[in-house]
């Protein structure tokens, strides 16, 4: 098909290492970037991009993109996604977008009068390990989902409400997918100082799933960051660093000096990434992402997930920072 004009605001190091990467195989054609030049320069020369623009409104007047990828390293990125959804724009952004609901609804509103959409950066929803918890999950022989657990690290942050916004932001989206909607129960934390704390949340769904999480940014980076696990009726599913997934089945009773086979339909299978593929392909689902958000620019309908889904988390988040009880 025709390729569809992109557009670029801001040079996070996000566009350059990966995103610009991913866009390769699809239809898509970089018009313009905006940003300060020496930090545009360099992603125009390897990636070929069009013109430069310092001011996006400038830009979305002039270029009318079809698709913006919304990576600012700084300011107000509510502002510029709604002046990209006016320009008949649909974005992918950094989540969460808006900085609470007000703002939320005000995104979903203008979806609903433009007919396109924001895509928050919740690459979990197209990691290929949380694309098959997902899958497993909705199987019958899984039963409901009785129990969300996770474990989320990072380190230090400039800044508690950082960490909140941006760390808390995609673990909270992803219990969500997975589970369904939530509602915050109880949180505490533990403040070591200004960069370092440390959160245990607990949640409770209205089918009465209970979840667990518990995170903080008080650990270096190489420390295992993430592992997630759902249970439902006698089996679970078991998510660790985005690299692997492990789904635990009933397995047979085995006695000693018995033929030793695995059982079909129980023992554990496993998933692990194929590291010897001669691919872009990574776990981490950023080429999943912008695959969706250009093929429902291209289609003009809606993504698979956008602001409506953005504005469940958005509520969680806060709601943690209204309720953490401080403690030690």
């Amino acid at each position: 098909m025709q390729p569809l004009k992109l557009a670029v605001i801001g040079c996070s190091f996000l566009v350059y290492d990966m995103l610009m990467e991913c866009i390769k195989p699809l239809p898509v054609e970089c018009a313009a970037i905006c940003g300060a030049p020496e930090e545009t320069e360099k992603i125009r020369r390897r990636y070929n991009c069009g013109k430069h623009y310092g001011d996006y409104r400038e830009m979305l007047e002039k270029e009318r993109p079809r698709v913006v990828l919304l990576f600012p390293a700084s300011g107000d990125t509510f502002e510029a996604a709604k002046a990209c959804l006016k320009a008949g724009a649909y974005v992918f952004a950094e989540r969460p977008v808006c900085g609470g609901s007000a703002q939320a609804q005000e995104l979903i509103a203008l979806q609903k009068e433009t007919g396109c959409y924001v895509m928050p950066r919740y690459n979990r929803r197209c990691a290929p390990a949380y694309m098959m918890a997902k899958e497993i999950i909705a199987r019958p022989e899984f039963g409901r989902a009785d129990m969300f657990t996770a474990n989320y690290y990072a380190g230090p942050y400039a800044s508690e409400k950082a960490m909140v916004w941006s760390h808390f932001s995609h673990i909270i989206d992803a219990m969500i997918s997975l589970v369904g909607d939530m509602r915050l129960l109880h949180a505490d934390k533990i403040v070591r100082d200004e960069q370092r704390a440390g959160y245990n949340l607990s949640f409770l769904s209205e089918s009465g799933a209970i979840g667990m999480v518990q995170s903080g940014f008080m650990l270096c980076y190489e420390y295992p960051m993430e592992r997630v696990e759902v249970t439902g009726d006698g089996r679970c599913v078991i998510i660790e660093n985005m690299r692997s997934l492990t789904y635990h089945r009933p397995a047979p009773e085995r006695k000693y000096g018995g033929k030793m086979i695995l059982a079909d339909g129980g023992d554990a299978l496993c998933w692990m990434q194929n590291y010897g593929q001669m691919t872009l392909f990574s776990y981490y689902g950023f080429e999943g992402c912008l695959e969706e958000i250009v093929d429902a620019a291209a289609n003009g309908g809606p993504p698979s997930f956008h602001m409506d889904d953005a504005a469940r988390t958005i509520r969680l988040l806060e709601d943690i920072e209204r309720k953490a009880v401080l403690h030690g």
